[in-house]
């Protein structure tokens, strides 16, 4: 099994924490942000995460891998009589808060400078790309972060700290806290926010219990 990823991507580590909590090994391969052939050959587009199975197929989007993932290998279970509900949220709640990506977009480049994605090329192509639609240069965004984050996340982040202050999104460990926990990791290299701890402290134990840290590339 070949699994393809850029390892700041937060939709790729989704299915990486689901490869770790499972113990399933994989060929790991990092490719360039700049790659677009390789991608592009797999599925039809430059989209990652991607898993080539050992069977041939050839899958994209990191929900549909997980999902994939749970069926081939269903040991350890992380639906648990499925958790369609608690999936939908943890992959949604972001979206409810539009300035997220532009908060964190920047700070991928710092801290995985020296990262495969990040080589020469890559920088330029993920800089360019990125600022072009958002309208800002990446310091430019830095400089608004604060103000983006305390008018955009600090409410969303408090519904997600009611929500996993049991310990996880549901009663058990899941795939859910696999989507949660990537998504929000790129907060922790935000500077000049003040994230709550308890985020802080659900990523890290979703991460200890994958035995994966999200930023060691």
């Amino acid at each position: 099994m070949k699994f393809y990823h850029y390892p700041h991507c937060p939709f790729c580590q989704r299915v990486r924490l689901v490869l770790k909590a499972k113990g399933i090994t994989y060929q790991d391969i990092p490719l360039s942000y700049a790659d677009v052939k390789t991608p592009t050959d797999l599925i039809g587009s430059k989209m990652l995460p991607i898993i080539d199975f050992a069977d041939g197929t050839v899958m994209g989007e990191s929900l549909d891998l997980i999902k994939e993932l749970e069926k081939r290998f269903p040991e350890p279970s992380l639906t648990h009589n499925w958790i369609e509900p608690d999936l939908d949220w943890a992959s949604n709640i972001i979206t409810r808060a539009p300035k997220f990506w532009d908060i964190v977009l920047p700070y991928y480049l710092d801290e995985y400078e020296g990262s495969p994605e990040f080589d020469e090329a890559g920088i330029q192509y993920f800089k360019e790309g990125k600022e072009a639609k958002r309208g800002k240069t990446f310091e430019e965004l830095k400089a608004d972060a604060p103000a983006m984050y305390n008018q955009n996340l600090v409410i969303i982040l408090a519904e997600i700290v009611s929500r996993v202050e049991g310990g996880w999104i549901g009663q058990q460990f899941s795939m859910a806290d696999c989507v949660l926990a990537s998504d929000l990791s790129g907060l922790r290299s935000v500077k000049g926010i003040e994230i709550p701890p308890q985020i802080i402290s659900y990523i890290e134990k979703v991460e200890n219990q994958c035995g994966e840290d999200l930023i060691d590339w």
